[in-house]
């Protein structure tokens, strides 16, 4: 945070920021509508000295240090989606409030969307619901999109909720090279902290916003 001084007092800003919960897809089937576009990540997955697996988005940049050492990435797909578990298609009401949540997938599932995204018959999966069908476990998971044939138009409290949602790309922390170093990975056991501290700029970057469909 930047010292500033002088400042009017609607200048002041003590919000924590707007959270967003993360939706776990469940065995059956998972109603959504899809309320923004996709947003592709990097991820790298390494177990800290305590045998804890992180996970870390990588910053894309020649400097990752995850990468220089050898760490995997795996691709991974956001979305923002309102959860529509608690909607009562009866009434046309939420029990308990419209809830706008990150759907993370991977590329099964973004295909899917995708194929529908750029469908001359549905378009837009932002104007109708869809259904995602989990079925199996481990690695024989499969998962299966379904569009609702009808296209029904976001409500107020809908747009509302949207309107309130912080984007995708607040809510992935790129870490910077010295924030890594610092989460005591075994894959970087073998890193001088202090010496890569006094060489690195320690900045990080903000993740990519969200990316067009046609990119996908």
């Amino acid at each position: 945070m930047s010292t500033k001084f002088d400042m009017s007092w609607d200048d002041i800003n003590t919000d924590s920021g707007s959270k967003v919960d993360y939706l776990s897809l469940k065995d059956g089937d998972n109603r959504v509508r899809v309320v923004s576009n996709p947003s592709e990540l990097v991820v790298h997955w390494e177990r800290n000295n305590e045998g804890k697996a992180k996970r870390v988005i990588c910053t894309g940049n020649a400097d990752c240090i995850l990468c220089e050492h050898g760490s995997k990435t795996q691709t991974r797909y956001q979305l923002l989606v309102i959860d529509k578990s608690n909607w009562d298609a009866k009434t046309k009401e939420y029990h308990g409030g419209v809830k706008v949540k990150v759907l993370e997938v991977g590329k099964s599932v973004i295909k899917q969307i995708k194929l529908l995204a750029q469908d001359v018959e549905y378009g837009n999966p932002s104007h109708y619901d869809i259904r995602i069908t989990k079925t199996g476990s481990g690695k024989d998971t499969s998962y299966n999109v379904t569009p609702s044939p009808n296209k029904i138009p976001l409500t107020d409290e809908e747009k509302e909720a949207i309107k309130n949602a912080p984007k995708i790309a607040d809510v992935n922390k790129i870490a910077s090279r010295e924030d890594i170093i610092g989460m005591g990975l075994t894959i970087l056991s073998d890193v001088d902290e202090e010496f890569e501290g006094a060489s690195t700029n320690g900045g990080s970057e903000d993740s990519a916003d969200d990316e067009n469909w046609d990119n996908f």
